[in-house]
């Protein structure tokens, strides 16, 4: 991170080597170790600044996982970026969730198989005076140890305890006559397993791997042993230099696709619960049934498995990280978690799967508190030490499928940066896409994309926009209380919408923070009262809760207010601002001082307003550095100027228009140049708008590079010394999707205009 001030205007153009973003690369195939290389070579190239090797389904078995075979692959590819200046991130499993090491954990000894409570009932009518004898049972299972056993009548519930073979002998004497229901409460294997490196080991196989039990000591200490030491072993001479973290995955205690009706556990975990209910054990076991049934009693749970996940795996990774000189990172199982984040030397989180897209996702739902979460871990660390400044990771971009876009992935990427993230781990760049492997979590938006070429303009924004991010000092007067394990987010929106930074805080750090406004949930009152019994207490209930905050960021002049988000802080030691529309319509605000544009790379002196586009998203200061321009104010399009003579470099491709009409070219997915002429009376600002690009389009003008514009509105301004009098070329090279390719989609591609070139006019 550049922290001065006149060391972050001279980068601006060019960002260091840790604030670019991260490749998550899927090992994912059998590719030859020298076309590994090559790969690594060509994301240096393009601007990623580290490198996450990871083995992903498809791994052959020929290279295999932890293997001989695969150190040779790791030394080697670690020794690479070691020569091209890349970091390295560790990834501690293959494939996810991390914590089995590829099965090789069960393996090893099946006692450490993640584990579950599971139930089973018996109900009965019982008559006067009648006995019965009943057994609840879940099978024939030997691995199934019992918990507790529960009668429950209309009086209430009882706990009993069975005799010989699980017995329970029931009398209308002792219960009265009527409807009894006994159940039984099993610690069992949960038939969890993970995502593993193979073909044969993904979901659905009966080969994949069994998942580990997070809460077991022993089981993770194997898992360590397995992972950690062995990499250790192979690769220490580049920890703390070329290797700087260990990425931990969405560890998951229960497992995935584990059984039906059940909830993580581990022996004696019912001290836990206890525990986290501030209820003895007798009371815990009697409320069993109610952990299944998503009330307090479940999410006291979930606080419960959080806490003893954060505290013996979590921990255990930390302290391992730690003891050899490199950060732990990743992100856990829930966007909305805090307790994991605690033990992250660089809090992370994810954005998968399209839960997050413009609109309603944006702002509600569990997902909408990842990047947020993440960074409050971080604030709240340098908050209490001002020297502990430290990235904020987000994974994103994965699964979103073929469709994605350039327009996608920069909303995605403002939507996190304004939230507090400052390093991008991109997912994924595919080593291979040969069979079904380009269908496997996809996109692939590295060498395999037909975006390829353009993706160094998209990388170079991310860079920009992290080193600002790293270089800004957040300190919000306003902490949003957390109460248990996870966030308030829905409650919080207006927050967003008024533009009110936050930060969220776990309750108990919440004393001494010297915050002048603690935001609470209704249901979190007494406790937050009980933390801070004279503290600033605002309940976020009914219509107008927030009006007593105050806002941060410019005025707005125009537009809608709601859709801006703000991010305020100190920026290398002066007042800095970070604005992103969210919206689909044009918002003006108020400036001054300095406007630093990330997309561009320029810094320019503001003027009195600024319009921020669909898309759009700037930072500005209160002093303008040595370096920044002066906007010309010939902004607003005047006199039309004609262009003549469109054509295409490719042979079934005319002229304007939606190329998939042309039926050589319906799963055609690559780049088609555009070219025009148009004539001036002498070099001249012109103002271009390209009307409708399917997707990405670059602009050049006598072959000179003007411009990129990668989503709507497709619209760039031409300076004069890019234009001569006499005739000009300009050409539009326009990447589309490839959905199409992939899919069929047949999303409308290419130039589809109408284009218009037109001097460009004093502004008003």
């Amino acid at each position: 991170m550049t922290a001065d001030w006149a060391g972050l205007a001279s980068a601006f153009a060019s960002p260091p080597s840790a604030s670019r973003p991260w490749a998550f690369w899927f090992l994912n195939d059998d590719t030859p170790l020298p076309e590994l290389l090559e790969q690594l070579d060509a994301f240096a190239e393009a601007g990623f600044g580290t490198v996450c090797p990871c083995a992903r389904i498809g791994l052959s078995e020929e290279i295999g996982y932890l293997t001989p075979t695969w150190w040779e692959f790791m030394r080697a590819i670690v020794a690479h970026c070691a020569e091209l200046g890349l970091r390295v991130v560790l990834y501690d499993e293959a494939s996810y969730p991390s914590g089995a090491a590829n099965g090789l954990v069960t393996q090893q000894n099946p006692e450490y198989a993640s584990r579950c409570l599971r139930r089973a009932s018996v109900e009965v009518d019982l008559a006067p005076e009648e006995v019965r004898y009943v057994r609840p049972q879940l099978g024939r299972s030997l691995w199934d140890r019992r918990v507790a056993t529960v009668v429950t009548t209309a009086s209430g519930r009882t706990l009993v305890t069975p005799e010989e073979g699980g017995l329970v002998r029931l009398t209308a004497t002792d219960l009265g006559t009527g409807r009894v229901r006994v159940t039984s409460f099993f610690d069992a294997p949960s038939g969890g397993t993970i995502r593993g490196a193979h073909a044969w080991q993904d979901d659905g196989s009966a080969l994949a791997p069994a998942s580990a039990d997070l809460m077991n000591p022993a089981a993770v200490a194997a898992f360590l042993h397995l992972t950690h030491d062995a990499y250790a072993q192979h690769l220490g001479t580049w920890f703390g230099s070329t290797i700087v973290a260990m990425f931990t995955d969405e560890p998951e205690a229960i497992g995935r696709h584990a059984h039906a009706d059940a909830v993580s556990w581990t022996p004696g975990f019912e001290a836990d619960l206890a525990a986290a209910a501030g209820a003895s054990i007798e009371e815990t076991l009697l409320h069993l049934e109610d952990v299944f049934d998503g009330g307090p009693w479940a999410r006291t749970l979930e606080d419960a498995v959080g806490a003893r996940v954060g505290r013996i795996y979590h921990a255990a990774q930390r302290a391992w990280c730690d003891a050899h000189g490199i950060a732990l990172t990743g992100h856990p199982k829930r966007a909305d978690e805090v307790e994991a984040l605690a033990s992250f030397t660089w809090p992370g989180q994810d954005v998968v799967w399209r839960w997050v897209l413009p609109g309603p996702t944006a702002l509600h739902g569990d997902q909408s508190a990842a990047p947020r979460s993440a960074a409050s871990a971080a604030i709240l660390r340098r908050r209490a030490d001002p020297t502990d400044v430290v990235p904020v990771v987000n994974e994103v971009y994965g699964a979103y499928g073929w469709q994605l876009s350039f327009d996608e992935m920069k909303w995605l990427a403002d939507w996190l940066s304004v939230r507090g993230t400052t390093a991008f781990l991109v997912h994924a760049l595919f080593a291979s896409v040969r069979d079904n492997r380009a269908y496997e979590s996809e996109p692939d938006v590295g060498l395999h994309h037909a975006w390829w070429p353009k993706l160094p303009t998209f990388l170079a924004y991310l860079a920009r926009t992290s080193m600002l991010g790293e270089a800004l000092t957040e300190t919000p007067s306003v902490a949003v209380a957390v109460v248990g394990d996870r966030v308030p987010v829905d409650e919080v929106a207006p927050l967003y919408e008024h533009q009110i930074g936050f930060v969220y805080a776990p309750v108990s750090s919440l004393p001494g923070a010297g915050f002048s406004t603690v935001v609470c949930r209704p249901a979190d009152a007494d406790a937050v009262r009980a933390a801070l019994p004279k503290g600033p207490v605002v309940i976020a209930e009914g219509d107008r809760w927030w009006e007593g905050l105050t806002p941060e960021g410019p005025r707005v002049a125009s537009g809608k207010a709601a859709d801006l988000r703000v991010r305020a802080g100190s920026l290398a030691g002066l007042a800095g601002v970070q604005l992103t529309n969210e919206g689909e319509d044009a918002i003006v605000v108020e400036t001054a001082g300095a406007v630093w544009d990330p997309w561009t790379g320029q810094i320019v002196a503001a003027p009195p307003t600024w319009t921020l586009q669909r898309r759009a998203s700037i930072w500005l200061t209160d002093a303008v550095p040595a370096c920044a321009t002066t906007l010309p104010d010939t902004c607003t399009p005047g006199p039309d100027v004609a262009l003549s003579g469109w054509s295409t470099d490719h042979p079934d491709i005319a002229g304007l228009g939606d190329w998939t009409r042309t039926p050589p070219c319906e799963r055609f997915a690559g780049t088609v140049t555009y070219r025009a002429a148009f004539e001036l009376d002498a070099a001249s600002d012109l103002l271009l708008d390209l009307g409708k690009v399917g997707d990405a389009a670059s602009i050049r003008v006598n072959g000179e590079p003007v411009a990129a514009s990668f989503w709507a509105p497709y619209r760039c301004r031409i300076a004069t010394q890019a234009t001569v009098a006499g005739e000009n070329i300009v050409e539009v090279a326009v990447t589309n999707s490839m959905a199409n390719r992939y899919e069929g989609a047949l999303l409308p591609s290419g130039l589809l205009g109408p284009v218009r070139l037109n001097l460009a006019a004093p502004s008003a």
